[in-house]
Order: structure tokens, then sequence, then C-alpha cells
């Protein structure tokens, strides 16, 4: 639906698994061997996360250690061609279903005929 309308919908692809009351070491084995070129990593600074900051501490220098770069949304948007996914998920394709039961059949889905591509703002 956010396409048809011409929102640009981010999607992470690595899940720190933080909201959970995870330990700090566990977030970093989430984390760490999960990032490659272009990620994206979901982590929670609305209080849930209660070992973020903690791990944040150890995960930054080792990415920057790797030649990792932290960069705006919008500067890895301009740096490549983003990838279209055809749903929202958490780790695979699919497994965000479960959220879309009870809902209208229009609201769970895109119309068939919108575009799934995403692209930067102001690009052709």
């Amino acid at each position: 639906m956010a396409n048809a309308v011409g929102a640009v919908v981010i999607q992470w692809d690595v899940v720190s698994g933080d909201p959970d009351g995870t330990s700090a070491a566990t977030i970093e084995r989430n984390v760490i061997p999960r990032v490659k070129p272009g990620s994206i990593v979901v982590m929670h600074a609305n209080g849930r996360g209660t070992h973020t900051a903690q791990a944040l501490a150890t995960i930054i220098p080792k990415l920057q250690a790797e030649g990792y770069q932290f960069v705006r949304l919008d500067q890895l948007m301009a740096a490549g061609r983003p990838v279209a996914a055809t749903s929202c998920y958490v780790e695979h394709p699919g497994d965000t279903v479960r959220y879309d039961e009870g809902l209208p059949s229009h609201a769970a889905r895109a119309p068939s005929d919108a575009p799934m591509v995403l692209t930067p703002p102001g690009a052709s």
C-alpha cells in the first residue's frame, strides 16, 4: 500500500534481537557476523533494548575495524540501487504474515498493480 501512494519503504536485513532483554554478547553475535555491505540493522532505542547501548559499544568499533562506515539512510540509498521486497518481514520473507491476520484483505497486501520498486527520492 505504501508503494501505491509513492512512499519509500525501508526494510532491514539484520535483526539484533535486542528488545527481549537479550544480553549484549548475544546481540553482538546476532549482528557482527551477519552485516554485509549495505546492511541495515534493526535495533531499539525506545527503552525496550535493555542491553543495546552496551552491545553497540562493541559492535561499532568491530565493524569499523572491518572497514565499515556508518551512513545516513539517504546516503545509503544514493550509493546503489535498492533491492525491492514483496513483503515486510523480520528475518525471512513471509514471516510476518501472522500480523496481517484479521486485517481487511486490502490492507494486508498491496494491490497487484502497485509497483514494488524502491528507488531513492528524486531518482528516475
